[in-house]
């Protein structure tokens, strides 16, 4: 279980010292070693709570690289309007279908995880593994970002490039799929 959350951090701190940025702090780290029974639901829940702690200040710092304009305040998932926070669950879908898929060729049971809890309907399995390179995502959406904005900031588009991202990902929500927005992104949503 803790492998998982050691890759993801180390990971993370990758991504952080990319771009010069201040790495988590160690004390996640130790925090995790110093974990007693690893068998247990309370272990579980502990292991979450220092990950969420950790990605909650990996996302504070990340965020900084975006301009002031788009610069969402927090990493949130559900019910997103706005254009940075929709690109990274846009492509964090696109990776768990990856995961999905390399499981199942693997032979494994996607639904019966170790760290995410295991529900009716949800790949658990799926999301740990997800969690090891969702780093890696992390750095393509920057790296492409840091490339783009300049010109995008130069031509004044900035601002209507992220309107539309986020225009087309709540239609797509809401099952406008006959709309020119709908149609662009595929239907991936509904």
């Amino acid at each position: 279980m803790t492998t998982f959350v050691f890759g993801k951090l180390e990971g993370q701190n990758q991504v952080l010292k990319k771009y010069g940025l201040r790495r988590l702090d160690f004390s996640y780290f130790e925090r995790i070693k110093a974990l007693e029974e690893p068998d247990s639901n309370r272990f579980r829940r502990q292991l979450t709570q220092i990950e969420a702690k950790s990605a909650q200040q990996y996302f504070h710092e990340i965020f900084e690289l975006f301009p002031e304009g788009v610069r969402p305040k927090a990493r949130r998932t559900f019910k997103v309007y706005d254009g940075v926070n929709n690109l990274f669950n846009l492509r964090y879908q696109m990776l768990k279908w990856k995961v999905h898929i390399a499981l199942l060729k693997a032979e494994l049971e996607p639904y019966l995880g170790f760290l995410h809890s295991t529900e009716f309907g949800k790949p658990s399995l799926v999301c740990d593994f997800q969690e090891l390179y969702r780093y890696l995502i992390d750095d393509f959406i920057i790296q492409n970002f840091l490339d783009k904005v300049e010109c995008l900031t130069d031509l004044g588009l900035l601002r209507q490039v992220f309107l539309d991202v986020t225009t087309c990902l709540s239609l797509t929500k809401l099952g406008v799929r006959n709309s020119a927005l709908g149609a662009a992104v595929g239907g991936l949503f509904c």
